[in-house]
């Protein structure tokens, strides 16, 4: 299928020129003028706001409109004001506003408006220095005018602008035209040329011309290249009336994407195109599969491949214009007659532009390259190569003019090469031709990358001493063949960061490994093949009690030539060593990786050649050369981890993994985890069984638990609430912690190590022998794990530890670390059939639980359960002791009153002294056993029988004690003989306890007392008693004095408010009768007998009643300058108060309150001569003498104050 079945090729105006537009003008109908109207490009929003902005301000009738079109060159000025000449003549019959509005449907409410006459004026056709702008637009005028057929235009130009156009306008209408419309093109070019005074007066026309528009039917475009402040020679004046004149709309660059899809490209059979591209797209992904654009793009830009496009905006972007040459090229490079499932390359636009480069001074050097490259091709590529490589070449030089650094995935994604390669073969080859170029042809720079194939080419045109660097190295290679051991040890030396510190390692170095959350020290090294029974007996050595190292790995360096013999090597070491050695084979480079390190071993070689420094040319090479080293040692550092990652573990116990899956993380360390993970359950197989579940096995942690385990009593074997954390992920793993109830609680171990510590000890051991042996056994304990199963097992008496000076340790007793407070360790002791048989009646008796068959953990529960009774018998017998002392301070009791309490408690506490609060179980079970439970039944038994009477009686007697003895009872002589009879009971000590008649006599007595004070108390608090107060507090005078209280000038009723509280708060608020046991009411404290006095009312209200009265004789005093002279100034109500309480509430507003305390406030009197005034001011001539005259008269040097009164005496 051809492309010509496909699309089509529409033309596109490389440049429009005057003529140009002119010509489309004189024949609006042709093919040309519908290619050049529908072709206009309008994607971006500057372009589109233009647009739209300049029809629809022809689409108005009344007035016009200015308006700059910006833009750089080759943004489409020149287009758009060919296209407004055409569309500016109106709806005529030629067709021109249909074809636009059908291509461009979004303008189309704009068109059809009437005709108009337009000047289309290409001002490069013009000689600035002979011709201004008015001159030029009254010529073109008038040639279109002619053009048009028009009779000959008779306008007298008579000096004024208004008027000449004035009589245009006339014209125009007389022809049935509706306008004028005038696009003024290469106008910045044309201002530019021009000299300063002429300049300023094509200012001054442009100013009328844009101001006129608001006045009449014309419209001015023009084109500039930039803005018009960018033209020099404008007086700052003119440039601003100019620019407010014109509307500016700037222009931008068009698409390149957009005007292939949408203008140059016409497409004949779109299901077909769409078949076309999936095919197409599907292909190219399946040979390149790290292409960096998707299947939209690459149906867009059809013909043409993607990074054509790219490549071809940039090119154009930075020497030539980017419209236009890209257009043309776009048209030209397409042949319909090729096949359509082939896309044109990026290389094909270095052979159109090679000619146009020879016009550029900057591009010149690159034709000198391409020619240099293309007269050596044979020496730079294979024959089956050269095609390629001739793009290749290409392509690198046209990224060079873009100023872009391609990676060999850009340029085989670009030039799609390599498409008969699986996986990154293309990327391979690429890369393959790039270095060829760079290594043979010359005048490329490379910029490494994280890898081969992000690496970035680009072309040098100074590379002189690269090139001596390049050949220096050349000589060198041929002294260097790929099996050298050189290259290896240069490849180990470049493996110098976090990632694969290789160039660290020739001598034996340790790391800490986590594994499953637990530290593991393992021995790394780089192993060569020499000295393999020394190698051999390092790895023994890691197996022997005490090695600090658990394994060792030995790392076959990359690149190495010499044989990898695994099986010679692991022969050497006994069976029971062979899973701590592990070798990392790495896998064979591939020959670019092989000759990547030979060139950087060969440039660090030459780099050492001692003649160089002899001369300036070999130190700047040398200088050249260590500046190139970082980078080439950091892709030789990459090679070798790939080959390291790529390689294989081989294990002495058998196992063999591919290092490719292993789960590897951003370091040597992670790295080195990685391979733990696959390595350690080889040595401890059943140390994940036991294994933390989280980073907390340190010794600081280890030795809390330790504590915890060794010092929390045997009643609450339960871990501290801030040690859960501890006990779950330590200690559930090795069985010293379980749960029960919601809590963490203490247990002696897994069964399987405890039976195997217990085998170990056998008739004793030493704790450090204990510790190095499980640490290298299968379980793998590390030291802090041997401590906490240690500390467990004590606890339950499966073992005992011993000092140096052999004598048993109690638990509790036992400091930290054990290595150093324990020296020697034994299975622990149990008891005889006879004491188990006594121990097991004792508890049935005693704790109330049944006794199983003995063992250690039977045993253990015993212990707790007799530490668990001790303490509670402990704290009952305090609790017991402490309230009959209570009950003795509170009754005045004798403590020889209590006898048989006082000897319950000394054989109590002789009980608790027998048996041991914490300790071993043996050790607690030894005691009990001695004891005889005849020896304390009945004082026990007494015991629980006093102490039930004091839990339900000790706050009854408190309570009936504190009434009879309380300070303020007054006891009626009806209830004195039943208070006697009632203390006389109390006095009886512990009988007092179990004496049931007292208790009811005292609830009698406190009954009946209750019963005749709450009488008493309700007689003397009688609500009728303050009746009188609560209707002075609410009457007329109170309120009316409350109010006048805010005076501050004058004081009436004094604190009344106060003492009416004081006898109203005299009433008790408890309604209710006292609770038997009460003595006084709690509320008011009112005792049995007492009276309460309560004030007559009346007394204060007649006070109240004086102070009103008072109040009345001030404001009827009639005096000068008295209080009632002051109120009738201000005219107030008060004077008509006629002196009831009643009536003045209401009189007693804000305003009338702040009018009495200022009448009430003091003041001076005094009095001035109004003749002695008059004489004064008599005397005064000017203004200022006035008023010193007036002042001096009204102040008479008495001070006074703005509330003075002054009286005029004459």
């Amino acid at each position: 299928m051809k492309l010509q079945d496909l699309i089509s090729l529409a033309s596109f105006p490389a440049v429009v020129s005057g003529q140009g537009v002119a010509a489309l003008r004189e024949n609006p109908a042709s093919n040309a003028a519908h290619d050049f109207l529908s072709g206009y490009l309008n994607f971006d929003l500057p372009s589109q706001h233009a647009l739209h902005a300049t029809l629809s301000s022809l689409s108005q009738t009344r007035n016009g409109g200015a308006f700059w079109l910006s833009g750089v060159f080759g943004s489409g000025k020149s287009h758009l004001l060919g296209v407004l000449s055409l569309l500016g003549e109106g709806e005529n019959g030629h067709g021109a506003h249909q074809i636009f509005a059908e291509s461009h449907p979004d303008c189309a409410r704009y068109l059809g408006f009437e005709p108009r006459l337009t000047l289309h004026i290409s001002l490069d056709e013009f000689d600035a220095s002979k011709l201004g702008l008015e001159a030029i637009f009254w010529r073109e005028l008038e040639r279109e005018w002619t053009r048009r057929g028009f009779q000959s235009l008779q306008i007298e130009r008579s000096g004024s602008h208004i008027e000449d156009f004035a009589a245009l306008q006339s014209a125009l209408e007389r022809q049935n035209l509706g306008g004028l419309v005038v696009c003024f093109d290469e106008l910045s070019l044309f201002l530019a040329a021009r000299e300063h005074g002429p300049l300023q007066g094509d200012a001054a026309y442009l100013q009328f011309l844009g101001a006129h528009t608001s006045r009449a039917p014309l419209w001015i475009f023009c084109a500039l290249q930039k803005t018009i402040d960018d033209i020099s020679g404008l007086e700052n004046y003119s440039l601003s009336q100019v620019r407010d004149r014109f509307t500016l709309l700037p222009l931008s660059l068009a698409n390149l994407s957009a005007l292939v899809q949408k203008r140059l490209i016409r497409v004949l059979d779109d299901l077909q195109l769409e078949t076309v591209v999936a095919q197409t797209f599907e292909k190219l992904q399946t040979a390149l599969p790290r292409l960096d654009f998707g299947i939209e793009e690459w149906r867009a830009s059809f013909p043409f491949h993607p990074a054509t496009l790219r490549l071809l905006e940039a090119v154009t972007g930075r020497f030539f214009s980017r419209t236009r040459s890209a257009a043309l090229f776009c048209t030209r490079a397409v042949d319909l007659g090729r096949e359509a499932e082939t896309r044109i390359a990026p290389d094909a636009i270095w052979d159109y532009f090679w000619g146009e480069l020879e016009a550029h001074p900057d591009l010149r050097p690159l034709q000198t390259v391409f020619r240099a490259w293309d007269e050596n091709l044979d020496s730079i590529f294979d024959a089956k190569d050269q095609k390629s490589g001739r793009r290749v070449l290409k392509m690198l030089l046209l990224c060079k003019i873009a100023g872009q650094s391609p990676t060999p995935i850009q340029v085989a994604n670009a030039l799609d090469l390599g498409r008969d390669l699986a996986g990154d073969g293309a990327y391979d080859y690429a890369r393959f031709l790039l270095e060829r170029a760079r290594s043979r042809g010359g005048y490329l720079a490379l910029e490494r990358g994280e890898s081969p194939l992000a690496s970035r080419y680009t072309v040098d045109l100074g590379r002189r001493l690269s090139e001596m660097a390049r050949r220096q190295i050349s000589a060198t290679l041929e002294t260097l063949p790929a099996g050298d051991a050189r290259i290896a040890a240069h490849a180990q030396s470049c493996c110098h960061d976090d990632a694969l510190p290789l160039g660290g390692l020739s001598a034996p170095r340790s790391f800490d490994v986590f594994w499953n959350h637990a530290p593991r020290r393992l021995s790394v090294e780089v192993w060569d093949g020499l000295a393999p029974q020394t190698l051999a007996n390092r790895a023994a050595q890691t197996r022997e009690y005490g090695a600090p190292d658990d394994a060792t790995l030995a790392i076959w360096p990359p690149f190495s030539s010499r044989d990898f013999d695994a099986p010679s090597l692991f022969a050497l070491l006994p069976d029971s060593a062979r899973a701590a050695l592990w070798l990392w084979k790495p896998r064979l480079p591939a020959r670019d990786e092989l000759e990547t390190a030979r060139e950087a071993a060969a440039a660090h070689l030459a780099a050492r050649d001692a003649s160089l420094a002899d001369n300036r040319r070999g130190r700047a090479l040398l200088e050249h050369l260590q500046k190139e080293a970082p980078a080439q040692d950091a892709q030789v550092a990459r090679i070798a981890l790939r080959l390291l990652l790529e390689g294989e573990i081989l294990l002495g116990s058998g196992a063999v993994l591919e290092a490719s899956e292993l789960a590897r993380g951003d370091n040597f360390s992670a790295l080195l985890e990685a391979v733990g993970d696959f390595g350690w359950p080889q040595i401890f197989s059943k140390f994940v069984e036991i294994a933390p579940r989280a980073r907390l096995l340190t010794a600081s942690n280890a030795d809390s638990l330790c504590l915890e385990i060794l010092r929390r009593p045997a009643s609450e074997p339960f871990f501290a609430p801030s040690m859960e954390r501890l006990a779950r992920h330590i200690g559930e793993p090795l069985g010293v912690s379980k749960t029960s109830a919601g809590r963490w609680k203490i247990a002696a171990g897994r069964s399987e190590i405890c039976a195997e510590i217990r085998d170990f000890l056998g008739d004793g051991a030493t704790y450090a022998a204990l510790e190095a042996h499980f640490a290298k056994s299968k379980w793998g304990l590390k030291s802090e794990q041997t401590a906490v199963v240690t500390c467990a097992l004590l606890r339950s008496g499966e073992i005992a530890a011993f000092d140096t000076k052999n004598e048993e340790l109690r638990p509790e007793t036992i400091g930290l670390p054990l290595r150093r407070a324990v020296h020697f360790l034994r299975p622990g002791r149990q008891l005889t059939s006879e004491e188990w048989t006594k121990i097991a009646l004792l508890t049935r008796d005693l704790c109330g639980i049944a006794v199983g068959a003995p063992s250690f953990g039977e045993a253990s529960r015993v212990a707790r359960a007799f530490a668990q009774w001790r303490e509670t018998l402990a704290q009952s017998a305090d609790l017991a002791r402490a309230r009959a002392a209570q009950l003795r301070r509170a009754l005045n009791q004798p403590a020889e009153s209590w006898p048989q309490l006082e000897a319950a408690s000394q054989k109590i506490g002789a009980l608790l002294d027998a048996i041991p609060a914490r300790g071993a179980a043996f050790e607690t079970l030894s005691r009990v056993a001695s004891l005889s439970s005849a020896d304390f039944r009945d004082e026990l038994a007494f015991f629980r029988r006093i102490e039930a009477a004091l839990e339900a009686q000790t706050a009854p007697l408190l309570s009936l004690g504190a009434l009879l003895n309380h300070a303020d009872l007054v006891v009626p002589p009806d209830l004195s003989a039943a208070r006697a009879e009632v203390l006389e009971r109390l006095s009886a000590g512990e009988n007092s306890l179990f004496d049931l008649d007292l208790f009811a006599q005292g609830a009698a007595f406190a009954q009946n007392y209750a019963l005749q004070s709450g009488e008493w108390h309700r007689a003397q608090n009688e609500a009728a008693r303050w009746n009188g107060w609560k209707r002075l507090a609410q009457s007329d005078a109170a309120r009316a004095l409350e109010r006048l209280e805010g005076l501050q000038n004058r004081r009436f009723g004094g604190d009344f408010r106060a003492q009416i509280e004081i006898e109203l708060g005299k009433r008790c608020p408890r309604e209710s009768a006292l609770a038997p046991g009460e003595a006084v009411c709690s509320s008011c404290g009112l005792r049995l007998g007492e009276r309460l006095v309560v004030r007559d009312a009346r007394e204060m209200d007649a006070a109240l009643q004086a102070e009103i009265e008072t109040l009345h004789r001030l404001l009827g005093e009639n005096s000068d300058r008295g209080l009632r002279h002051f109120l009738l100034r201000h005219n107030s109500p008060l004077l008509d108060w006629d002196g009831a309480a009643s009536t003045l509430l209401p009189l007693l507003s804000g305003a009338q309150l702040r009018v009495l305390d200022e009448a009430f406030a003091p003041r001076r009197r005094v009095s001035r001569s109004g003749a002695a005034l008059l004489l004064s001011l008599q005397l005064c001539g000017t203004r200022a003498e006035i008023e010193t005259a007036f002042t001096e008269w009204l102040d008479n040097h008495e001070n006074l104050n703005p509330h003075d009164e002054i009286e005029i005496s004459d």
